[in-house]
């Protein structure tokens, strides 16, 4: 099932769809697949302010998902 929104929000008019989005990522090497859980690590885990709420209301850790993904990469 695809469920297609129309807008006209400008925000919005160079997007593409999730399967057109996450089809080059199969062609990521090692290196940049580190690079980009690395970068996502450092964002989450230094610059997002409100992680502890998220955390706290969700029951749920990012950082350690990350951790972890980085060890299985």
């Amino acid at each position: 099932m695809v469920i297609t929104i129309e807008t006209t929000d400008y925000l919005f008019e160079n997007s593409v769809e999730l399967a057109d989005f996450s089809e080059p990522a199969q062609e990521l090497t090692l290196a940049e697949r580190r690079t980009i859980v690395d970068q996502a690590l450092v964002l989450l885990d230094t610059v997002y302010v409100h992680m502890p709420l998220k955390k706290s209301m969700y029951a749920i850790n990012p950082v350690q998902r990350l951790k972890i993904l980085r060890r299985q990469i």
